[in-house]
């Protein structure tokens, strides 16, 4: 099956939502979208311009006295999109390098490999607050209602997060009880 690119979708995604230029739309992959997508300025921008010149989005006319280019949605691309939505999706192409590291990793490398999940967690704890809070700012009644697919996203990222959170405490409890082959524990810090 051919790859869909899902760049060109996800950018007519955010423009169905409303106009944005290239740089809002840069931000808006930065931001909350960052857990589970993103795209570079090198991607957007081509989009972008081939979205325009197959009808799908068009540029506004702005006032901006900096020439900053605003982009909305046609008719056309708001068509494809809703049918884009409706396809089924390609596989997961997972990539996490630290499994690759984990799995390629030997007992000379566990002192790294604790470090490198401990960091992790630090970071997965950030990330489950900071999704706490997107939650708790959507749970106001006619947020609730304006974004209920998105309350769906923020669900699966936190429930993601914690399960990932959780095995990286058991595999740094895993790593620092491992027995050094003559029945003693090695404590690695």
């Amino acid at each position: 099956m051919k790859r869909k690119n899902n760049t060109l979708y996800a950018i007519l995604g955010i423009l169905n939502g409303g106009p944005h230029s290239g740089y809002d739309i840069r931000k808006r992959f930065g931001g909350s979208l960052q857990y589970f997508w993103s795209e570079s300025y090198g991607q957007i921008y081509p989009v972008l311009k081939q979205l325009v010149e197959d009808g799908f989005a068009e540029l506004m006319e702005t006032e901006d006295p900096r020439g900053k280019k605003v982009y909305r949605i046609t008719a056309q691309g708001r068509d494809l999109f809703q049918q884009w939505i409706k396809e089924p999706v390609n596989p997961i192409q997972y990539r996490d390098e630290l499994l690759l590291k984990l799995s390629l990793a030997d007992r000379k490398d566990d002192f790294s490999m604790i470090l490198l999940l401990r960091k992790e967690a630090i970071e997965l704890k950030a990330m489950v607050e900071e999704l706490r809070r997107q939650k708790e700012g959507l749970q106001r009644p006619f947020q609730r209602e304006e974004f209920p697919t998105w309350l769906l996203t923020l669900d699966y990222g936190i429930a993601s997060a914690e399960a990932r959170l959780q095995w990286c405490e058991q595999a740094i409890t895993n790593l620092e009880g491992r027995s050094d082959g003559n029945g003693e524990k090695e404590r690695v810090y």
